[in-house]
């Protein structure tokens, strides 16, 4: 399946066991420009990550290349966002969410 539009999608992952997984893992991640959003989250995964790509080949590659070598990733699930209603409280400029 190809597509021009953009991929938007929630990532949970389950990070490694000790305290500095989630920390590390989570500001690696912060830092590509694909990565619209993180958060420590509860529940079967630890990290809640929104990942925002050109098409289908990007979100592949960021997926392969990005975030399989970090070494805490021990499980991914990913969630396609199929339609955005609503997003309160927040802003986006140049294609990133931002606080004002």
């Amino acid at each position: 399946m190809r597509t021009s539009s953009p991929v938007r999608i929630f990532r949970r992952q389950g990070v490694g066991p000790n305290r500095r997984g989630p920390a590390v893992t989570s500001a690696a991640l912060s830092l590509y420009p694909e990565t619209t959003f993180t958060a420590a989250v509860t529940g079967t995964a630890n990290l809640l990550v929104t990942v925002t790509c050109r098409d289908l080949a990007a979100l592949y590659a960021f997926v392969t290349t990005k975030v399989g070598p970090l070494p805490a990733v021990r499980q991914v699930e990913t969630v396609p966002v199929l339609h955005r209603i609503k997003q309160a409280g927040t802003r986006v400029r140049d294609g990133r969410l931002s606080a004002t």
